[in-house]
């Protein structure tokens, strides 16, 4: 069994962008952390609100707490790079990504390196999170992600809305973090902790991949393991500014990292993971609309690359209606 030595340096990455309101709670709780040995790195990715402000006010008491403190501002050049710069300059063994407007439990880092212990193999280590809004107070959803008081949630976590969303995936199983299951969505919740040498294998971030989270889960998955730790560690904040509730930005996002993604694997040479790329473009979801004895069959079949209407008439199909989506240079 691997031990992990309590002196091992981690380093807490945040890349900061227009959330003025919220850093400073998120430099707060690195600073409250129990483990001892962390370095904290902040890059201002040309924030146009006071973000750097507020991150100079508490600096001091950063750098007192931190046995590295880094904060550097740039202009704008966008997350994807912004977080490369980050991770090229964090000299620990184990990484943390922070977003500004998130917010760390103080046993969350020690919890988390405590969970690679034994298990060398893991790329990395994911908590669960609990649900805050602008004003820190603690929040729960219903079935469409609306607040709503604890009696009447259905999800009162964010690990409980992506394990019902992906019941087929078992959280506390080997199945969690495989890439064949993480193709068709992400569902690793926003706590993680990496390995360095696995982000270094990985060949780090890619603007033409803008979905940056998911482009990197899905770069480990290819590499190594991950671990999920139910506990709730950490607080994630759902505010009216938060990306996902754009949403012809997120399709924009999503279509632009799954192009990047298919066809680096399409273009590739392993063959195995060619095969499940494959599958999940060109299979999808068969569903039977309507069946009348042995004669006669109406199915719907759905994937990423195409959706189509099938008519079985004594075993022999013929497609009614199809509908292909643009995947940019994919090679079927």
């Amino acid at each position: 069994m691997a031990f992990l030595s309590e002196d091992d340096l981690i380093s807490v990455l945040i890349p900061a962008y227009n959330h003025e309101n919220f850093v400073q709670e998120a430099l707060r709780s690195v600073i409250a952390q129990t483990y001892k040995n962390i370095e904290l790195i902040i890059i201002n990715d040309g924030s146009l609100d006071d973000t750097e402000l507020k991150i100079g006010e508490l600096s001091d008491s950063c750098r007192r707490r931190c046995n590295r403190f880094v904060f550097k501002s740039q202009k704008n050049i966008g997350t994807c790079l912004t977080l490369n710069s980050l991770i090229k300059e964090a000299r620990g063994k184990y990484i943390f990504i922070l977003s500004s407007d998130d917010v760390l439990k103080p046993e969350c880092i020690e919890k988390l390196h405590d969970a690679f212990n034994g298990y060398p193999d893991y790329g990395a280590v994911v908590c669960d999170a609990e649900i805050i809004d602008d004003l820190s107070h603690r929040i729960y959803w219903d079935k469409e992600r609306n607040s709503v008081e604890r009696s009447r949630a259905v999800y009162l976590t964010f690990g409980d809305f992506l394990q019902s969303y992906r019941r087929d995936v078992n959280f506390y199983s080997d199945e969690f973090g495989k890439y064949e299951t993480l193709l068709s969505s992400n569902y690793i919740p926003i706590g993680v902790m990496y390995r360095k040498d696995i982000l270094q294998q990985t060949g780090l971030f890619v603007p033409e991949a803008p979905l940056e989270d998911f482009y990197m889960m899905l770069q480990i998955a290819k590499l190594s393991k991950f671990k999920y730790v139910g506990e709730a560690l950490c607080y994630y904040r759902w505010h009216r500014r938060n990306n996902i509730k754009d949403v012809n930005k997120m399709k924009d996002y999503i279509s632009k990292t799954y192009n990047y993604e298919i066809n680096q694997v399409l273009n590739g040479h392993n063959d195995i993971l060619k095969d499940i790329v494959r599958r999940f473009l060109f299979c999808g979801k068969n569903k039977v609309i309507l069946k009348i004895g042995k004669f006669l069959e109406l199915s719907k079949r759905k994937g990423y690359y195409k959706k189509e209407f099938a008519l079985k008439i004594f075993n022999k199909e013929f497609v009614i209606y199809k509908k292909v989506k643009n995947v940019r240079q994919v090679k079927s």
